[in-house]
C-alpha cells in the first residue's frame, strides 16, 4: 500500500511539472508571435549585391557605391529609397540610399557596424547630426572668438550629398544630393533638435549643377 502511494505521489509530481513547464512556456510563446508581428509589419528594403571582389572596399567605408561595382539588385527601388548593401554571398555591408540616375547608385550612410544601422531614416539623419555636433565641439567649435565653421561635411560627417555651415545666428544646409531634398524636412528637423540651433535661422540652398548631376529632372 505504502509502494502505491509513492507511486500515485510521482505520478502527481510529474503531471505538476509538465503542468507548470506548459504555463513557463506561454509567455514565450505569445511573446514569439508578437516579435513575428512586427516584424511583419517592418518594411522590407531591396538589396543591392556587390560585384566579388569590390566588397572589401565598402568593408573599409567606402560610401559611394558606382554602378560598375554593382552585380545585381534585390527588387525594384526608386530614387530615395533605402536599401541593403551586400556582398554575393548576402552578408551586410551597409546600409544606404538609392539613386538609378545618378552615377552614385548608392550613398551609404551607415555601415554594418554603425550602431545606427537599424534605426529609421529620420532617426539616423538626427543621430548623425548630433554626432557631428560632439566631434566639433571636440575641436572647441564653436567658441569665444568664432562662431562660424562647418558643422557637416558631406561624407565626412556620413550624410553624402549635404553640408551644413553654421554662421553666426545662421545655418547654411546645402543639397547636392537627390534623397536629401526628399529628406529635406528629415534634415531641418534634425537641426532643429539640437539645442544651440532652436532659434537659428535655416537657409535650404541647392548645388543646382550638382543635383542636376543626380537627376534633379526626375523629381
Amino acid at each position: 500500500q505504502r509502494s502505491m502511494k509513492l507511486v500515485f505521489a510521482a505520478v502527481l509530481f510529474t503531471m505538476y511539472s509538465l503542468t507548470a513547464f506548459r504555463m513557463s512556456l506561454l509567455p514565450l510563446r505569445t511573446s514569439s508571435r508578437r516579435l513575428a508581428s512586427l516584424s511583419h509589419k517592418l518594411p522590407t528594403l531591396c538589396q543591392v549585391l556587390i560585384t566579388k571582389g569590390k566588397e572589401r572596399i565598402f568593408e573599409q567605408g567606402d560610401p559611394l557605391v558606382f554602378n560598375g561595382a554593382i552585380s545585381n539588385i534585390i527588387g525594384k527601388p526608386v530614387v530615395g529609397d533605402e536599401v541593403l548593401v551586400k556582398d554575393l554571398q548576402g552578408n551586410l555591408l551597409g546600409r544606404g540610399l538609392y539613386n538609378p540616375h545618378s552615377m552614385y547608385r548608392v550613398r551609404v550612410i551607415a555601415s554594418k557596424d554603425d550602431k545606427l544601422i537599424n534605426a529609421p531614416l529620420a532617426a539616423l539623419i538626427k543621430g548623425r547630426i548630433e554626432q557631428a555636433v560632439q566631434s566639433r565641439a571636440a575641436m572647441l567649435l564653436p567658441r569665444s572668438d568664432t562662431d562660424v565653421y562647418r558643422l557637416i561635411n558631406s561624407e565626412g560627417d556620413r550624410l553624402s550629398g549635404v553640408i551644413v555651415d553654421v554662421i553666426g545666428s545662421t545655418v547654411v544646409v546645402q543639397s547636392s544630393a537627390l534623397w536629401a531634398e526628399i529628406q529635406k524636412e528629415s534634415i531641418e528637423a534634425g537641426l532643429r533638435s539640437v539645442l544651440q540651433f532652436k532659434d537659428k535661422t535655416i537657409l535650404w540652398r541647392r548645388a543646382l549643377s550638382r543635383l542636376n548631376q543626380d537627376g534633379l529632372q526626375e523629381l
